[in-house]
């Protein structure tokens, strides 16, 4: 059996995406708690989600990612604060990847990303050299 390998720019990997980037709010503390995308193939499934804490002191209030003043604020509204030292930052979560093979989730390491886009292209390129990966 022969057959034409296509170029692998006519090979697209189905992404799924469960939540949509929002106006100016590319932090994952915007996303916390929620997966952001995903990939299933074959017994795999790959998943770009949020992790661990968001904690921060703002005005000497404590807050984490309930906090509601993040859903009136973006972006630039976190910068600020930080530079202009009304917020400190104790912990801050992350985009990261799981992946799932059989139901069981793996212990891959993967990077850590803290912006929206820069998580789902990470991701993308991530599931497309594990596929390519000899088993």
């Amino acid at each position: 059996m022969s057959y034409t390998k296509l170029p692998k720019k006519y090979i697209r990997i189905p992404v799924e995406i469960i939540t949509e980037k929002r106006s100016h709010r590319t932090d994952s503390i915007f996303y916390a708690g929620k997966n952001i995308a995903r990939v299933s193939i074959l017994n795999r499934e790959y998943v770009l989600t949020t992790a661990g804490e968001y904690e921060f002191w703002y005005n000497g209030k404590f807050y984490d990612e309930h906090a509601p003043m993040l859903k009136r604020y973006k972006n630039i509204w976190l910068r600020q604060m930080e530079d202009s030292g009304k917020m400190v930052v104790d912990n801050w979560g992350w985009f990261g990847i799981n992946v799932w093979i059989d139901g069981k989730c793996q212990d891959y390491p993967t990077d850590v990303y803290s912006e929206y886009d820069e998580a789902l292209n990470a991701f993308i390129e991530f599931v497309e050299k594990d596929l390519n990966k000899k088993r």
